[in-house]
């Protein structure tokens, strides 16, 4: 039998949208998501009524599984990953009404200025070296799974704050919110679960971020914090790496 014609990409995308609907009886949007370094993502908003967040399944993915197994078999999968991930009660959203929630669930990431034109049009931002700081609020997900909100200038305007509070606020949240991993234990645990051989590391090194381990970078913005760490180890000068937006390694220079 003669294998139907494959779809490009954004041909594909809009017809699992409707697949998906017809299976789940439910309003199933396509959405553009700007992720970090202006990539754009095209996925799929499964909207239940009387809920008010929805998933979001990014769909590049399953394009590969498309052209190798058919339309079929995506819309398979990604019913399976609804079930596992479907919202079966309201979000709290005190935090953008309520003045102390949002001070409270206020954080900072770090992201390259240049890189993030798109992203930092409508957001918050406070430039730094080459990059840029934009404020997030924590929100508590599913299943002790964390989840985030850009700081948008609407946001900003409606608490009634302005760039100096919201960094003052994200900068003093730091201090109940950060931990110093050691890199070599937490390679170990990699090795484990790997099954498979790490380089060696002679010089020790630790990873600083969150208990969350999400936007842990933007905790080298905090000297005291740094402070902290070289008066446990007992050094004098450290070396900031960067690694991502969520962690980044310390390491003593000799």
């Amino acid at each position: 039998m003669k294998r139907e014609r494959v779809l490009a990409y954004e041909n594909f995308v809009e017809a699992v949208a409707v697949e998906v609907e017809q299976h789940l009886q439910q309003n199933v949007q396509v959405v553009e998501v700007v992720k970090n370094n202006d990539v754009t993502l095209l996925a799929l908003e499964i909207i239940k009524e009387g809920i008010n967040v929805a998933p979001i399944i990014y769909m590049k993915p399953y394009y590969k599984v498309y052209c190798e197994f058919g339309l079929e078999k995506v819309v398979e999968l990604l019913l399976e990953v609804y079930q596992t991930y479907e919202w079966k009660e309201n979000l709290e959203t005190d935090v953008l009404f309520d003045k102390g929630e949002f001070c409270s669930r206020l954080r900072m990431q770090l992201v390259h200025y240049e890189s993030n034109q798109k992203q930092l049009q409508d957001v918050v931002y406070v430039p730094f070296l080459d990059l840029a700081i934009t404020f997030h609020l924590l929100l508590d997900m599913q299943e002790n799974e964390v989840g985030s909100i850009r700081v948008t200038k609407e946001h900003m305007k409606h608490m009634e704050m302005n760039v100096e509070e919201l960094y003052a606020i994200a900068l003093k949240n730091m201090e109940m919110d950060y931990q110093f991993l050691s890199l070599d234990k937490a390679i170990e645990s990699m090795k484990q679960e790997a099954d498979t051989e790490f380089p060696q590391i002679e010089q020790e090194l630790y990873i600083l971020t969150t208990y969350s381990r999400v936007c842990g970078a933007s905790l080298m913005l905090h000297k005291h914090i740094l402070k902290k760490f070289m008066e446990e180890k007992q050094i004098e000068r450290i070396v900031i790496l960067p690694s991502s937006v969520h962690e980044v390694i310390l390491m003593e220079l000799l």
